[in-house]
């Protein structure tokens, strides 16, 4: 199990400027939606900007701590 809360400080320590919501979408803290809003995103493709979000959870996800995620990303 994971904290919702763990996720927004992970990203935002990862992505500058970044504003972060985090929705634990079954209630059992492993299946998130995540909304990530970055400056750093700016002309990069949504495949870039999912890696982006992905790479800093990567260890927690091949842990299985975070079973699903899923993403949307924008810029401001």
């Amino acid at each position: 199990m994971f904290a919702p809360e763990k996720i927004v400080e992970i990203l935002k320590g990862a992505i500058a400027d970044s504003e972060v919501e985090v929705i634990d979408t079954t209630g059992t803290s492993d299946h998130f939606q995540v909304n990530v809003t970055a400056p750093a995103f700016e002309g990069k493709g949504l495949i870039e900007q999912h890696q982006m979000v992905m790479q800093p959870l990567n260890e927690h996800i091949a842990s299985d701590a975070i079973h699903a995620i899923s993403i949307k990303t924008k810029t401001p």
